[in-house]
């Protein structure tokens, strides 16, 4: 299974934390994906992942609550025929603006990295790390909404009801976004379960799947997510999915902005690693 977040269509010099993938490139793997096996609903792998009429079999997902989902991807998979499954916050519908990340990225792109570094203690971090050491950090992440510009605004509930329009899936991803294993109980009980019914008004289909914010989830969290009623969950590790395989904890793989030929190199290595 593969996960893509941003999808634009130029090729960012700015700084980010999560890499957007060029429109030119995200089209370019999709027709290679397509080329190598078959890109399947999401729905169908979980049935069976190992039949089908091909060997390679492939679903799609997206996180987030971007834009960039409607605006730009969203065109590429209807001109190509292809499904996807979107894992959204519904962040909008709670009055809601950017993610902390794409906060601290427009913090960056006003002041500058050695600014921004300096402004969060983390003077001398390489600069594809200065993310990671804030995530799930509550002083940073505070520091961060005290000085941060607005940033973009997230999908809105039109841009929601565009992608299950064009008959696209919708899943759950939290509203807030925490690093799930971090929290109590409680909160993490409240991760869960808040905002998914308004989710799951809007687009006219209950969310029986989750991924887990940050890709994280360790034994508690899956054991809750299972008492929250989730059919399936998703987490950012790169496995494959084999009959027999905890729904709860099921991998996906991320191409990021590569190359289509770096793209296939590395989608063959990891056919050829077993999962752990």
């Amino acid at each position: 299974m593969l996960l893509y977040h941003r999808v634009a269509p130029r090729e960012t010099a700015r700084y980010e934390i999560v890499p957007t993938v060029p429109l030119h490139l995200f089209r370019e793997q999709l027709q290679a994906f397509g080329e190598l096996g078959s890109i399947e609903p999401l729905e169908d792998l979980l049935d069976g992942p190992e039949g089908g009429d091909r060997p390679l079999r492939i679903a799609l997902t997206f996180d987030d609550d971007y834009p960039t989902h409607e605006e730009h991807a969203l065109p590429v998979l209807r001109d190509l025929g292809v499904p996807a499954t979107f894992f959204l916050s519904g962040r909008a519908l709670h009055g809601l603006g950017a993610y902390w990340w794409e906060r601290l990225e427009a913090l960056v792109a006003e002041r500058g990295l050695e600014a921004v570094a300096e402004l969060l203690d983390l003077t001398g971090v390489i600069e594809p790390r200065l993310g990671l050491h804030c995530e799930g950090d509550s002083r940073r992440l505070a520091l961060i909404d005290r000085h941060a510009p607005p940033g973009d605004p997230p999908l809105d509930g039109e841009g929601i009801r565009a992608l299950r329009r064009a008959g696209m899936t919708v899943g759950f991803h939290t509203v807030e976004h925490p690093v799930l294993p971090s929290l109590d109980d409680h909160a993490l009980w409240s991760a869960l379960v808040t905002g998914r019914e308004e989710l799951a008004a809007l687009v006219g289909r209950s969310m029986g799947w989750f991924s887990y914010p940050h890709g994280k989830a360790d034994d508690r969290t899956v054991t809750l997510t299972r008492a929250a009623r989730y059919a399936a969950a998703w987490t950012t590790q790169p496995r494959l999915l084999r009959s027999g395989d905890d729904p709860h904890r099921i991998g996906r793989w991320e191409p990021q902005p590569l190359s289509t030929d770096e793209v296939v190199i590395l989608l063959g290595r990891l056919l050829a690693r077993p999962n752990r």
